[in-house]
């Protein structure tokens, strides 16, 4: 046995074993390896994926190609994990179980707490926006972009200004809802920043983690002056950013899913799927069998024969630039026009009224981009079934 060392709430053993003996191995200090569990379980999750210091600060006697170790659990309720981890020439990689496993178990053993939620103001009183908005912005345009409109004075208008206030009366709605929201994910809470910007992005978007952008300014824009229901839409609004934050916790390597144009489009369907999923308004709401209320009968109708033509030219698109167009719509835009997303959202919608909510996000969550086409081939119309299966026998 390596070592033990209790971090954060985990205590870690390593086992290492090679040619089917286990070797009794001295590190310099307990693990010789710094292991950092931070808000989520990326951070250590990427570690064990391209763990090479692991063995190059253990004193060795001899050359390994596989780890089992064990993750020991401070948490009286939840069991230790077992992983194991080998050699492929890179570097060592987890080999059992999946990263959302170890993601979930992580989460679950670890030191229970309540989330701290705060919200920031990103633009001073001359109208600049903070370094924290320009970070945020820079993900999606490029640092050079976003620091040439962090500089650009743009004080708030009446309306952004009021969209602020909403924000702030949301923000104990959006809380009272986070472990709702991780639950079906095997998480726990995160903390998160809430960023208030004007500049420069959609209404919403999430980043580094724990991190929520809300543009004030977009918010106008698109929904003009708040009114009754503006707090409710700004809680859907968060509720749904956060679940993209919980997803990239339980998926960090989400790219790997991501190897095909039509898997890109399948994962981008689940992702914002399930985000869409958590900003329907009641207008969309299933009757008690799951049966369709009338808005959402007719925009399936209206987006199910889009959806198909568009997997089925993804399967065979052979460049970026036919991809590129023919995801356009996939998941942005107007939100009745999202030909992708929607009628995920949808349709999980209609199947949580029947199934229970808890058990079908979960499944859904734990397939990520293959539960789409099953979910589809279940409550897509009869006549675009078969072209459904003749895409789920193909990926």
């Amino acid at each position: 046995m390596a070592g033990r060392r209790s971090i954060r709430g985990l205590s870690l053993v390593f086992v290492l074993s090679a040619c089917e003996q286990v070797e009794q191995v001295e590190a310099t200090e307990p693990l010789g390896y710094d292991f950092f569990l931070g808000n989520t379980s990326r951070d250590i999750l990427q570690d064990l994926r391209i763990d090479r210091r692991v063995v190059n600060t253990l004193h060795l006697p001899m050359a390994l190609d596989r780890m089992l170790i064990t993750l020991a659990s401070l948490n009286p309720d939840v069991p230790n994990l077992g992983i194991t981890m080998v050699q492929d020439g890179q570097g060592w990689q987890l080999e059992s179980p999946g990263m959302g496993e170890v993601a979930s178990w992580l989460q679950r053993t670890s030191i229970q707490r309540q989330p701290r939620f705060s919200l920031e103001l990103c633009v001073d009183g001359d109208g600049r926006a903070s370094p924290l908005w320009t970070e945020g912005i820079a993900v999606a345009i490029g640092r050079e972009r976003a620091e040439v409109f962090a500089k650009d004075r743009i004080p708030l208008s009446p309306t952004a200004a009021a969209w602020l206030e909403v924000l702030r009366e949301a923000m104990p709605d959006f809380e009272q809802r986070a472990e709702d929201l991780a639950r079906p994910f095997g998480l726990v809470p995160m903390d998160v920043v809430v960023a208030a910007g004007n500049r420069a992005s959609s209404d919403a978007f999430a980043w580094v983690d724990s991190h929520i952008g809300i543009n004030l300014e977009a918010f106008g824009e698109a929904y003009g002056e708040p009114d009754d229901g503006g707090v409710d839409r700004m809680t859907r609004i968060l509720s749904h950013e956060y679940v993209h934050l919980l997803s990239y916790a339980l998926y960090p390597d989400h790219r790997e899913l991501r190897d095909t144009p039509l898997n890109r489009a399948l994962w981008t369907m689940f992702f914002e799927g399930i985000g869409d999923y958590f900003s329907l308004s009641n207008r969309w709401q299933p009757e008690a069998d799951g049966s369709y209320s009338p808005v959402t009968a007719e925009t399936l109708q209206r987006l199910e024969p889009v959806l198909v033509d568009r997997l089925e030219a993804l399967a065979e698109a052979d460049s970026a630039s036919a991809e590129s167009e023919l995801r356009a719509g996939i998941s942005m835009g107007k939100f009745d026009e999202k030909w992708g997303s929607l009628p995920v959202a949808l349709w999980l919608h209609s199947e949580a009224a029947r199934r229970g909510e808890q058990e079908l996000l979960a499944s859904t969550i734990r397939l990520n981009r293959e539960a789409v086409l099953p979910l589809a081939l279940r409550w897509i119309s009869s006549e675009y079934q078969g072209r459904v299966r003749a895409l789920l026998e193909r990926d």
